[in-house]
């Protein structure tokens, strides 16, 4: 009686929850410190997008499973949209100017070395 008591009583409090943490260790073996640190995280993306934070990244921790012993990196926290209009959209690596921009014009701004196929694209002027 005392323990199916216990048991409901934690069934009952929502385990799921949200919040900032900092990447501590990058790679496969992904670790997030918030309210303390976290190993073995998860990260998760719209369906067609991966990403691996970097070290030291700000990251949107979401908590899961029974018990919320899962967690999930889902995104950056803090990332600059100045230049960005609603519903427009940025691809950026850690790599200061390589992005992607979608412009709500139709345009698509890219900025880095461009790669069709294995091969570089020279452009215009070369």
């Amino acid at each position: 009686m005392w323990l199916s008591r216990k048991l409901s009583q934690h069934e009952m409090q929502d385990v799921a929850s949200a919040q900032d943490g900092t990447v501590t260790v990058e790679g496969g073996e992904l670790a997030v410190f918030s309210s303390g640190e976290k190993r073995e995280v998860k990260t998760a993306a719209p369906g067609g997008y991966e990403w691996q934070p970097k070290k030291g990244e700000d990251v949107l921790v979401v908590r899961g499973g029974t018990f919320g012993e899962e967690a999930y990196a889902v995104g950056a926290v803090g990332q600059s949209v100045d230049d960005l209009a609603p519903g427009e959209v940025r691809i950026r690596s850690a790599a200061a100017g390589t992005e992607i921009v979608l412009r709500n014009n139709g345009r698509i701004d890219i900025n880095g070395l461009l790669f069709i196929n294995g091969m570089p694209y020279l452009g215009m002027g070369g």
